[in-house]
């Protein structure tokens, strides 16, 4: 089986705790994004992200992850949920499930291409 890839959106707490959790279900993080070069920058080499980006599309454009983790504010999040259009390479083969799973208060929003 293909190990998933995945790129995190937001280099907070939340950040964090969804890089660790997801490669704690192995899942290989390949990039983390932010709006500030220096936070983001300083997280990824923290967290050993070999990528670190302040532009979001550009960087699911490239790197076409099978997982999209949001670790944003909520408020921040309707910019990448609401993103036009999840085929990001273009092929009637790779579309975009977006998910959100609540459970005891704490909500874990994820886009992934399935």
């Amino acid at each position: 089986m293909k190990q998933l890839s995945a790129v995190v959106i937001g280099a907070g707490w939340a950040g964090e705790g969804h890089t660790r959790a997801l490669r704690y279900a192995g899942v290989e993080i390949v990039a983390i994004c932010a709006r500030q070069p220096e936070i983001v920058g300083t997280v990824a080499s923290n967290l050993g992200i070999p990528e670190a980006s302040t532009d979001w599309r550009r960087t699911v454009e490239t790197i076409r992850p099978d997982v999209i983790a949001l670790a944003t504010p909520a408020a921040l999040r309707a910019e990448v949920i609401e993103a036009p259009n999840w085929d990001v390479t273009s092929t009637a083969t790779s579309r975009w499930r977006r998910t959100r799973t609540t459970r005891n208060d704490i909500t874990v929003s994820s886009i992934m291409r399935g």
